[in-house]
């Protein structure tokens, strides 16, 4: 029977995660699972024999929001190079029709966002988007922890300079930042820091260089840095100073991201577990923050009457007129191929162990979690499952050095624990990195691991 859709059901689907979790990877294997697909390869729908996609076509991206370039993306992972960085927010809209759909066709919006970008969504929490609130929670978070107290304590010192100058100020504040950064923190605020309107990201290991080229706020000029309530009472002129800068960047670059963000109906969010063993206990604790500010900042506070009013406009309003109401969070643990298949399951129990506590607190909102290797890159050698042993293009050689692609090679990888380790140091896990590898002819999408999984439960 020839497909005959009435109506069209729309997704907006936000990817959300810190610059090195592999979104743009994501959304690239995924389009390209979608504009050429192959049941074999890419299940689609819950039964027995996958669905089929027919007349597949790129929309148009909504007003305001630069295109998501998926053939430039593509085209590097074939020649083995990462997709260029996401500088500024991305978006990439298409159209079809699935078999096992009757009587509607899909409308996808997909979101791409810069990962530098979460660090500011604790500026948009309800009842905390003020310049003190902020300044107190990020003056919390430097008494709770040792390893940004010890990188903030000239910042500190400066401010009980009662002649204390802007200009001082501010370089002592990105100095700070700076350490940061080479001690692998995540939350750096504001992130222009590391990822500024340009489109420029941070490069370079000297921390005084990098407070010279670098700024905080919307631009040059229009900078601001947190300070203690006591110091806020001595440096009043300062202190409106920065309140009226911070406004601005909120207004102009965090409420439209959590705005986007709020308007989706479901959400990607990739926790880089092997990124986080990879480095120490306190980046864990610092990625669940953030985690927690995203929570705070997104959650719908559903009740009844606003479930009656979501079914009833995707029931009776055209597409482009529903709201949107964040109702899925895929929690997802990329790079699922750079683990033995042995610790799979494992891979997938630390990200449920990491997140599910604050994830069932928001009501309304159903997640899952999901290992997902969107470009599959390695495979496991025969017999090698003790020594957790894989083969794949390894981009560093034994002495950590870059190499140019070349021949698989075996290499090892560690075993993941049953459960998050009370405390480990960075060098305790290894995971290397490899080149990924995707097939040169366009209609051939790369080998996935979970993409599809994933894809169904955020397009029920």
């Amino acid at each position: 029977m020839p497909f005959l859709p009435l109506k069209t059901t729309e997704r907006r689907i936000g990817i959300l995660g810190p610059n090195w979790a592999g979104k743009t990877v994501f959304l690239t294997s995924l389009i390209n699972h979608l504009s050429s697909h192959d049941s074999r390869y890419f299940q689609l729908g819950s039964g027995r024999s996958s669905a089929e996609v027919r007349k597949f076509h790129r929309l148009p991206e909504d007003r305001g929001w630069p295109g998501f370039d998926y053939d430039q993306h593509r085209e590097r992972l074939v020649h083995r190079r990462w997709p260029t960085k996401t500088t500024d927010r991305a978006e990439y809209a298409c159209r079809f029709e699935r078999s096992d759909w009757t009587f509607s066709d899909l409308e996808l919006r997909l979101y791409d966002l810069p990962g530098e970008r979460i660090n500011d969504v604790a500026m948009a929490k309800d009842g905390s988007d003020t310049y003190e609130t902020w300044s107190d929670a990020f003056m919390k978070r430097i008494d709770k922890d040792i390893g940004y107290a010890d990188r903030f304590q000239a910042y500190l010192k400066r401010l009980d300079d009662p002649n204390l100058a802007e200009s001082e100020l501010l370089h002592s504040y990105k100095a700070a930042l700076g350490q940061l950064r080479l001690a692998y923190k995540p939350y750096i605020t504001p992130s222009t820091y590391v990822l500024d309107r340009e489109g420029q990201a941070c490069r370079g290991r000297d921390p005084e260089q990098l407070a010279s080229e670098r700024y905080v706020g919307l631009k040059r000029g229009e900078e601001f840095a947190p300070m203690p309530k006591s110091d806020r009472s001595r440096h009043r002129q300062l202190t409106a100073k920065f309140a009226d800068r911070f406004e601005s960047y909120r207004d102009q670059l965090v409420y439209p991201l959590v705005a986007a963000l709020k308007s989706c109906h479901s959400l990607v969010v990739l926790v880089d577990v092997m990124r986080i063993l990879a480095s120490d206990t306190g980046t864990h604790d610092d990625y669940q923050e953030l985690l927690r500010d995203m929570f705070r900042a997104l959650h719908p506070n559903d009740n009844f009457l606003k479930k009656g009013v979501r079914l009833a406009t995707d029931l009776l309003l055209p597409h482009d007129w529903r709201p949107g109401w964040i109702s899925r969070i895929a929690f997802v643990a990329p790079k699922a191929d750079l683990v033995h298949p042995e610790d799979r399951n494992r891979l997938k129990h630390l990200l449920r162990q990491m997140v599910e506590r604050d994830a069932r607190d928001c009501d309304g909102i159903k997640y899952d979690f999901f290992n997902v290797a969107a470009v599959r890159a390695t495979e496991p050698v025969p017999g090698g499952e003790s020594s957790r042993l894989l083969t794949g293009s390894t981009m560093l050689d034994a002495a950590g050095q870059p190499i140019d692609p070349g021949e698989r090679q075996k290499f090892m990888v560690s075993a993941l624990p049953d459960e998050w380790p009370r405390q480990w140091s960075i060098g305790d896990f290894v995971f290397p990195s490899v080149y990924p590898e995707i097939p040169a002819r366009r209609g051939c999408p790369p080998d996935q691991i979970g993409l599809d999984l994933v894809f169904n439960f955020l397009c029920w």
